[in-house]
């Protein structure tokens, strides 16, 4: 059973705008989606951020080709407003990947997620993710 992997807004535009916070492992991870041996899971906002970041709609569509997209409700969304992140649309995408009982929940900032990080739901930035899956082979 492959790994389910919640991917961030920041992976995401990382990767279209090809922006080299860790573009090496990110497409690894790609990769990796496409082999089959872990799924990649994004939320619709997701998306749209990304097409609205990033006005590459042709680059959303291969997004698209390797993931799948979540749909978060109003549940979700009324808990991650109630927590304690700050930043409160990261909150949505955590807890979307935690009620979707992700393995992990893969971030450039992973520092912004540190004092909300819950042991069901990793986060992690992408080279740690490709450690962590070595690890499990």
């Amino acid at each position: 059973m492959a790994f389910k992997v919640f991917a961030d807004t920041n992976i995401i535009i990382d990767l279209i705008e090809q922006r080299d916070f860790d573009l090496d492992s990110i497409h690894q991870i790609v990769k990796m989606s496409e082999a089959g041996e872990i799924d990649i899971y994004i939320s619709e906002t997701v998306i749209t951020n990304a097409l609205y970041i990033t006005k590459l709609q042709g680059h959303i569509e291969k997004v698209l080709a390797f993931t799948t997209v979540l749909c978060i409700g109003n549940d979700i969304i009324k808990k991650a407003l109630d927590s304690s992140f700050k930043d409160k649309e990261d909150a949505i995408l955590y807890y979307g990947g935690l009620h979707a009982k992700m393995d992990f929940f893969i971030t450039r900032d992973s520092k912004d997620f540190l004092n909300h990080t819950l042991l069901q739901l990793p986060v992690l930035a992408p080279k740690a993710l490709l450690a962590k899956l070595k690890a499990k082979k």
